[in-house]
């Protein structure tokens, strides 16, 4: 397997747990927000627990199907993070900079914003870097080792 290969595995398996735990962090402060409805606190909750399936999902498929060289693991994979991320700048924009012009559990919404930004930004350049493990094996040959 090439360098690169292995430094977007690695980037494609800590952006997952880093995003993680910066959302439970907030999802547990939220849970302690007193002027929350029991329905607001609900949706916090199942937001909460999506986004940390889909995190272990990526952490699946990278270490699982995707090591094997199998496409359809680096597609699924672009498609959750685009999907994680790109929902925090979607949501932003229908609620008229409701992230960014607010603050979040864990501080200023703007910090946040740009955060993610980051984190999407590190998931193209990880994908960009995995890209060729797929293309040998789905060409017919074996991934490069």
């Amino acid at each position: 397997m090439l360098l690169r290969t292995k430094i977007g595995m690695w980037m494609l398996t800590i952006l997952p747990l880093a995003f993680a735990g910066v959302d439970a962090r907030g999802g547990f402060i939220h849970l302690r927000t007193e002027d929350w409805t029991d329905h607001a606190m609900f949706h916090m909750i199942t937001g909460l627990f999506y986004t940390l399936a889909l995190c272990a999902v990526i952490i699946i498929l990278i270490w699982i199907p995707y090591r094997r060289g199998e496409r359809w693991a680096w597609w699924t994979i672009a498609m959750i993070a685009i999907t994680i991320h790109g929902g925090h700048f979607l949501g932003d924009a229908l609620t008229h900079g409701g992230l960014r012009g607010g603050g979040t559990a864990q501080g200023p919404g703007l910090i946040f914003y740009s955060l993610t930004g980051a984190a999407l930004a590190l998931y193209i350049v990880a994908l960009a870097l995995t890209w060729k493990h797929t293309s040998a094996h789905a060409a017919g040959g074996r991934p490069r080792r």
